[in-house]
């Protein structure tokens, strides 16, 4: 059974991600036209204001139907393709689907451009739902503090995020209780050109120090599990994430790497 709980640290993990800036519009003019009636007053097109977004972030672009693709070499092999649902003034809805047969759906929120999964108004309502073969998990969030990704990053930047998350995991039509722990405290790194499918990218580099603690309750028996990860993300201005490698305590490493991807 160890091994289905590993699909769900592995998809916190790969929700880091990004946003977007508004367009700009420059302002246009009717020039002056002169005959042998009286001279008419130049009109001047109104200026249309850039359209600004709490979730504007240089490194996601939060855009609805926007896609990515990523080719993810385990545990677990799978591809994963994410799409941005729904863009709302204080936050956006995101989707994954998984070759693995799982998929995932998480609400964000937003404020001046820093972005933070998992955590919408309140700490009532579903904030993940994730379904594979023979398995179905429904998570709340209980707590949560920090960001997943600031509007800014630079080298030396430094943030954090944890959260708790509780509910029920239905295995082989059995319900599990559920409790996930996550921290994670990353820090902004140097530019580098990185190389995958979709192309070559200039990335902005970001480590990060991850802790998973997973408690789940059967028959009355508490069952812990405690994953630390070293992350590092290589995100592209524009793009999103291109690029993330992370090597866990138990010896395994997961490679994600951008394959394609579409912004409107």
């Amino acid at each position: 059974m160890k091994n289905k709980f590993r699909l769900i640290p592995a998809l916190i993990i790969i929700l880091l991600a990004a946003a977007a800036c508004g367009p700009t519009v420059e302002t246009s003019t009717i020039p002056v036209i002169e005959t042998e009636a009286p001279t008419q007053p130049a009109t001047i097109a109104p200026t249309v204001p850039a359209v600004i977004s709490e979730c504007d972030n240089p490194l996601y672009p939060v855009v609805v139907g926007a896609t990515w693709t990523y080719v993810i070499s385990g545990p677990p092999d799978t591809t994963q393709m994410r799409t941005i649902q729904e863009l709302r003034s204080d936050g956006f809805t995101d989707h994954d689907e998984f070759s693995a047969g799982a998929s995932r759906t998480g609400e964000w929120t937003c404020q001046d451009g820093d972005l933070t999964a998992l955590n919408p108004s309140g700490t009532s309502g579903i904030t993940a739902s994730v379904e594979s073969s023979g398995m179905m998990a429904d998570f709340q969030t209980t707590s949560s503090d920090g960001v997943t990704l600031p509007a800014v990053v630079t080298e030396g930047t430094t943030w954090s995020q944890h959260i708790t998350l509780e509910g029920t995991q239905t295995i082989n039509a059995i319900a599990v209780a559920s409790k996930l722990s996550f921290g994670n405290d990353c820090t902004g790194a140097g530019e580098e050109s990185v190389t995958v499918s979709a192309g070559t990218f200039t990335t902005r580099r970001v480590d990060c120090l991850s802790t998973m603690n997973i408690t789940i309750t059967m028959s009355g028996m508490e069952i812990p599990s405690i994953t630390n990860s070293t992350t590092t993300i290589w995100y592209a201005e524009g793009v999103g994430m291109v690029k993330l490698v992370s090597d866990n305590d138990d010896g395994t490493t997961t490679n994600v790497e951008l394959t394609e991807y579409n912004i409107p």
